[in-house]
């Protein structure tokens, strides 16, 4: 059985061309689909706690879909509940609708086919990888002179997890995942990585106050920390600086083969 059958996907935005043509794709896969339009629904919606993805038509209704995104973000839904976002194949507008919180966008012009495939890859479960996401999994190989590369991660973002895992698990890089930051120092003790990745904000914890924490044990200051969050001010920067961080890429802006290939630099100065 597809992983899609039976998923509940709720369409939020204008009915048009492009919209119904996916409803009527993704009730073809299996898939409960329910619409309606962004300024009829609050965080609170009972179609939204039963969607297991959300499809947001970003098109047409300007602000009242920005607005209703960024709500989601706020109440963290978006780190649990994924967002693909309908949008002009236009790199501002793509920008915009991932630094808001969507995990991944498609374009009118999209292939039925390259939307199957990203739904399928925002749950897990992707049969190939298509260079047509915003999430490049194809994989690069790594070229590593002594042991196998080791990366921890503390990300919260389950979603992003998980492509993380598939991207690591493809260019063979050992990898392990701390979710909320608590005890991590034994766990990095006990991983002995290359490299850490941080996210900032990181639940209750902030992610740089936690790279602070690190910095000041003995037998952990010397990994290489590598700041991946779309926060990005320069307060920001200049205290991942200060700290030692060997990097700040914002994840919106940031393809997950270039992630790669940054952390194989990092690790091996």
């Amino acid at each position: 059985m597809s992983v899609l059958q039976g998923k509940h996907v709720l369409v939020i935005g204008e009915e048009d061309a492009k919209i119904e043509t996916l409803e009527q794709l993704l009730l073809h896969k299996g898939m409960h689909v329910k619409s309606s339009a962004c300024g009829a629904l609050d965080a609170d919606n009972p179609w939204i706690k039963e969607a297991d993805l959300i499809i947001l038509n970003h098109l047409h209704e300007g602000k009242t879909c920005s607005n209703f995104l960024q709500t989601l973000q706020t109440n963290h839904m978006t780190k649990t509940l994924p967002v693909l976002a309908l949008v002009d194949n236009v790199q501002d507008k793509i920008s915009h609708a991932l630094m808001m919180g969507a995990a991944d966008y498609i374009t009118p012009g999209e292939s039925d086919d390259s939307v199957i495939e990203k739904t399928k890859v925002l749950f897990g479960h992707p049969d190939n990888f298509s260079s047509t996401t915003s999430v490049d999994l194809s994989s690069r190989p790594i070229k590593q002179s002594t042991e196998s590369l080791k990366v921890f991660v503390i990300e919260d973002d389950m979603l992003l997890r998980t492509m993380l895992d598939t991207k690591f698990t493809l260019c063979n890089i050992q990898h392990e995942f701390s979710a909320d930051g608590l005890g991590v120092n034994d766990m990095i003790r006990a991983f002995k990585p290359h490299l850490i990745i941080f996210d900032i904000m990181i639940g209750a914890i902030n992610g740089l106050d936690l790279l602070e924490q690190l910095k000041a044990e003995d037998d952990l200051a010397s990994i290489p920390a590598i700041i991946f969050s779309n926060q990005d001010s320069d307060q920001e920067r200049e205290r991942a600086k200060a700290l030692g961080a060997s990097d700040y890429l914002v994840k919106a802006s940031t393809d997950l083969s270039d992630l790669v290939e940054i952390i194989q630099k990092t690790a091996q100065t």
